[in-house]
This record gives C-alpha cells, structure tokens and sequence, in this order.
C-alpha cells in the first residue's frame, strides 16, 4: 500500500510538471486607450504581443520564452504588459494602426501611443532578451532613430541603422532610403554600404535605386553576391505584384505589371506569368487569361504538373479559341506523360470532347478506364465518360 502512494504521488509530480510545462503566457487582453492610459500612469511605455490562435510560433513563444523568469522579470519591472489576438477586434484595430503583418509582434509603445520598437517572429530566451535591451534604449528606438537621421541624411550609417529597424518593425521604408540617397550622386550609388541601405530599405520599382540596380547588376553582385542582388529584386517585384494580383484591381496591378514588364529581366517575365493568372482569372477575364498563358504556359510551366493541369483546367472551362483548346491538349498530354492518372487522361479527353475530336477523346477516356481497373479504383466517371463518346461516333 505504501509503495502504491508512493508511485501514485511521483505520478502525480511528474502529471503536475509535465501540465506546468505546457502552460501559455497568459495576457490580460484589453483596448488599447486602456493599455495607453494605463502605460501613462505607470509612467513606463508598454509591450504588447500581436498574435493568432494558428499560429505555432506564436504559441511557442508564449509557452516557452514568455513563461521564462528572467523574461518576465524584464518586461514587469520595464513595461505595462498586454496582449492582441489578431482575429478580434482589437487586434485587428492595431494591425490598421501600426501597420503590422507577421505573427508573433512584439511592439513597444511609448505612453502617448507612438510605436517606439517592434520585432517579430519566433526568438530563443536570449534573443528576445537582446531585443528587450534595444527597445529600452532610446538610441536604438525609432523616434531617436529618426531624429538622428534627419540631423544628417547624408550619414549611410545612421540611415542603414533606421531603415533597418524599421524594416524590424514592419513599418515602410522607402522614404528615409530615398531621402538619403538623393544625397548620392550617380556614379557613387554602387557600394557595399549603399547595397545595405538598398537591400533594407528600397521597395518601390519606379526609384531610382530600383533601376540602378537593374541596370548595373553585375556591379551591385560585386559589392555583394549575385544571389542577395536577384532575390531582391524578385523581392521588390512580387511584393509589387502582389496587392493588385490578389485584389484583381486593375489600379493596383497594372501600373505595377508595366513596370515590371520594362525591367526585361527573365525573372520578371516568369512572375508575371504566376501573378497574371491570379488577377485575370478572379477578374474572370478569360481573353486575358488565355493571352497571359497560350504562350508562357510552355515556357514557364512545363515541369510542373499543378500549373499545367490549372491552365489546361480554365481552358476546358472558359476559352472556346480551337488554337488555344487544341494548345491545352498538349499541356494535359504532357502532365499524361509526367504523372499518369485518371485524372490526366480524363482531362485530356474533356478536351478533345470540347473541340469534337471524339475519336481521341475516346482514346483518352479509355486510357483512364484501363488505368482504374490496373490499379483497383473506382472507373464510374471514366466509364460514363467513355459510353457517352462511343454514342458520339460518326
């Protein structure tokens, strides 16, 4: 009896601990007046945590480096504490005002509300101490960052440390790039530190910047390397494309495909083959669609099997064109040839049906029959397929 309480107790130790150790930070959750007032009336700025119930790093966060003593020791002795989960309302009000897009964000704000520092992601104890540390000193903070800069914008490093922290915190940083480097003459912006500045802060594809870089790519890769300088330029042009792309609005995107477009640069050329197909077919602008794809469909997209499939897919459903039809059979053979399934040659055959080549067509549905019985599945839709175009013979 005694040795059963004993193995009943180390039970419930270990039960204990093992619960202790998946316990979240837990926020008290309230507006953000009452976190700015609050903040005032402590006379110290607040810290306020960005999350969503989705999202594993959030939870991480809040499980294993929020929970940490010397953590919470930090931010209760320096800060008034609180919490936003990004799908309520309040959280939502604070990613409007702050411009905020990555879960977990950890802002500091000062106690009038001005958005002092801010970081994001998932960090180890250590480094979120670190970052604990820079956002309590105000050298490092963004409205002594900003001052600083502006008392002498032709300063490359006070401006690389301010588009830098910006960019930390989410926020835009064209503005302060651009006014520092009018202070650039042409024939100097080539520079490891200039680089820097441009790799932090440049975003918009009609600056100065942007295009000299376009145009000098092989001296900006030496200063360097020629991967940092194509991933941000692909960088800048899908974040251009983006908006317009998801949106479908011919505002947002086309001024923005055009500059791309005059860029001329192959990787260019290959986004706006993935962004096109996003805007026309929300837009449900199927002569767009057709002559986004009739031609870069073979260029772009021919190894893989998800594109080919999705375009030769709109076109059995919105082009009527014969050349363009006739086009999507060769992509839906070519996924045939890549990836055999029922699917592949029923596609194939919808096709061919489209364009009344019934006699391929049967061939195809066939082909999708022969396969199910080899392989055990179930063949009703490619029989019914196949019946009906034996009736469509002559």
């Amino acid at each position: 009896m005694k040795r059963t309480s004993q193995i009943l107790l180390l039970f419930l130790v270990f039960w204990t601990f093992g619960m202790t150790a998946q316990e979240e930070f837990k926020f008290e959750e309230k507006p953000l007046d009452k976190v700015i007032s609050d903040a005032a009336s402590a006379g110290k700025p607040a810290f306020i945590m960005l999350y969503a119930s989705w999202c594993p790093h959030c939870h991480k966060m809040k499980k294993e480096v929020l929970t940490d003593t010397s953590v919470q020791q930090q931010l209760k002795s320096s800060y008034v504490i609180s919490g936003f989960d990004a799908e309520k309302p309040d959280g939502k009000a604070i990613i409007k005002k702050y411009k905020l897009r990555s879960f977990p964000t950890f802002a500091f704000l000062s106690t009038t509300g001005e958005l002092l520092y801010a970081f994001s992601g998932e960090l180890t104890v250590d480094e979120f101490k670190k970052e604990l540390t820079d956002a309590a000193n105000p050298k490092k903070q963004l409205p002594g960052l900003k001052a600083a800069f502006m008392a002498d914008t032709k300063n490359a490093d006070v401006c690389l440390d301010y588009v830098a922290t910006l960019r930390k915190a989410g926020q835009p940083t064209q503005e302060p790039a651009s006014f520092y480097f009018l202070t650039v003459p042409d024939d100097k912006l080539v520079s490891n530190m200039n680089w820097k500045i441009f790799a932090n802060g440049i975003t918009h594809l009609n600056s100065r910047e942007f295009q000299d870089v376009v145009k000098n790519q092989s001296a900006y890769a030496a200063v360097s390397s020629r991967k940092r300088v194509d991933r941000k330029l692909e960088n800048i042009m899908m974040e251009a494309l983006k908006p317009g792309s998801e949106t479908g609005s011919a505002d947002l995107y086309l001024p923005q495909r055009k500059l791309v477009s005059e860029t001329n640069l192959p990787k260019g050329d290959s986004l706006l083959f993935v962004y096109d197909r996003q805007y026309f077919e929300i837009r449900k602008d199927w002569d767009g669609y057709k002559n986004a794809t009739i031609d870069k469909t073979d260029k772009y997209g021919a190894k893989s099997t998800n594109v080919l499939k999705d375009v030769a897919g709109i076109y059995l459903q919105d082009v009527t064109d014969k050349a363009a039809l006739e086009k999507a059979v060769t992509w839906a053979q070519k996924v045939e040839m890549l990836q055999p399934s029922k699917d592949a040659y029923l596609l194939t055959a919808k096709l061919q049906e489209k364009l009344k080549d019934y006699a391929a067509a049967e061939a195809s549905a066939q082909k999708a029959v022969d396969l199910c019985n080899k392989l055990g599945f179930d063949s009703k839709e490619a029989t019914e397929m196949l019946n009906r175009l034996k009736g469509n013979k002559g």
